[in-house]
């Protein structure tokens, strides 16, 4: 037990200074000013988490029962389930999030002109979360196991890689499609690498030691949805009212792909809590 604790709070140590460590070099590189323009967007990036928080806090216990029975098959559904699931809820906010982020920045404007140049912060921040959400309970999956040393293990790369990285495209001059890839850029563009590169690896891990992964048509479908909204939603224009319009655009965005995903019958889960929100509805009406 006492093994298992200590590499358990050194994983997590180092996942939280793995979090903090683009604002921690930022000021090396920026003015505390910048620091604080990119903490702001850095968190509206971030809010794509929340549904992953109460999905890991249900499916760890699950994991660890499962793991002790050494059941496979039941590891492999709760690591299906909970990576299309967090794709679906984490994306439907992180596509409310983006189509309303320049009316986002605009208001935002009003206070710093500054807070403008989060604008793609945001957008790499909230990929790189995006990338941790459709990875499912992965690092669960490897703590609840005899493997949970990698864990740590595969931390400590991790943490270097995304210093080398910050340390190269902070105080760099990289372009790319037109957005420049330096400041305040160049840490959120870090992170959505260094993030990607690791979560690949994870996947491939728990493949290879379990042989299960997330993936199925159903994953491919989602992404599809979201994208062809976004697509369909990002260039309408309803109103002049700022916030009116942000509350209008999010509004027909979630009717439309609560629609289809129910329609389309991608998520079981998802599913049945659209049937019961509806329900509370009609007896509430």
């Amino acid at each position: 037990m006492l093994k298992f604790g200590f590499f358990v709070i050194l994983g997590s140590t180092s996942a939280l200074l793995i979090s903090k460590v683009d604002m921690l070099m930022l000021g090396s590189y920026v003015d505390l000013e910048n620091v604080a323009y990119y903490t702001i967007a850095f968190y509206i990036g971030n809010a794509i988490m929340i549904p992953a928080r109460s999905i890991n806090a249900i499916s760890t216990p699950l994991l660890a029962d499962a793991s002790k029975n050494n059941d496979i098959k039941l590891i492999g559904e709760i690591y299906y389930k909970s990576s299309l699931n967090q794709l679906i809820l984490g994306g439907v906010f992180f596509l409310c999030i983006w189509v309303n982020i320049d009316d986002v920045m605009l208001i935002l404007h009003d206070f710093s002109p500054k807070f403008s140049g989060g604008k793609y912060v945001v957008l790499f921040i909230a990929l790189a979360r995006m990338v941790y959400l459709i990875s499912g309970v992965n690092s669960s999956i490897i703590i609840n196991s005899r493997y949970y040393k990698f864990d740590l293990l595969s931390n400590i790369p991790f943490l270097i890689f995304i210093v080398i990285t910050n340390h190269i495209l902070i105080p760099g001059n990289l372009v790319i499609m037109g957005v420049p890839i330096s400041g305040i850029n160049g840490a959120a563009f870090a992170t959505f690498l260094s993030t990607f590169l690791f979560i690949i690896f994870k996947i491939v891990f728990v493949y290879i030691k379990f042989e299960i992964h997330p993936f199925t048509i159903n994953t491919i479908k989602t992404i599809l949805l979201l994208l062809g909204i976004y697509f369909l939603i990002n260039n309408i224009n309803l109103t002049s009212n700022l916030y009116l319009e942000i509350f209008l655009k999010s509004g027909i965005l979630l009717l439309i792909f609560i629609s289809l995903i129910y329609i389309m019958k991608i998520s079981e889960d998802i599913n049945d809590l659209i049937i019961i929100c509806v329900r509370k509805i009609r007896l509430f009406l």
